[in-house]
């Protein structure tokens, strides 16, 4: 199954229901780039680019997974309202996340 089905949990509206299928990368700035000057001297700038890495950032995952996001796992979204964070029905839980977190939680809605 491609990509196409897969959305961020914080795309899905309140009752709504769907499948955790994976967890995306967080983004790094690249590499800072050197530049030299007339003058002999090494001047670093931050490169505008962004980097996905696969590594998913320990803490981060090892928070969701004892959490219950678990690929596999069904979620229904219980709230989902604009400037606050979402509320997210795991079984016989609920769990509140930020929006930057689910994000990157991608699911496959039914």
């Amino acid at each position: 199954m491609g990509d196409s089905h897969l959305i961020p949990l914080a795309f899905m509206m309140s009752g709504e229901s769907g499948t955790l299928r994976e967890i995306r990368g967080i983004r790094h700035h690249g590499p800072i780039d050197p530049v030299v000057t007339r003058a002999k001297r090494t001047i670093r700038r931050p490169s505008r680019r962004h980097l996905l890495t696969q590594d998913k950032g320990p803490r981060m995952e090892h928070r969701l997974k004892s959490m219950g996001f678990l690929p596999g796992t069904r979620i229904k979204m219980i709230k989902n309202d604009p400037g606050t964070p979402l509320i997210v029905g795991i079984g016989d839980c609920r769990v509140c996340i930020g929006r930057g977190i689910a994000m990157r939680v991608m699911v496959e809605k039914d």
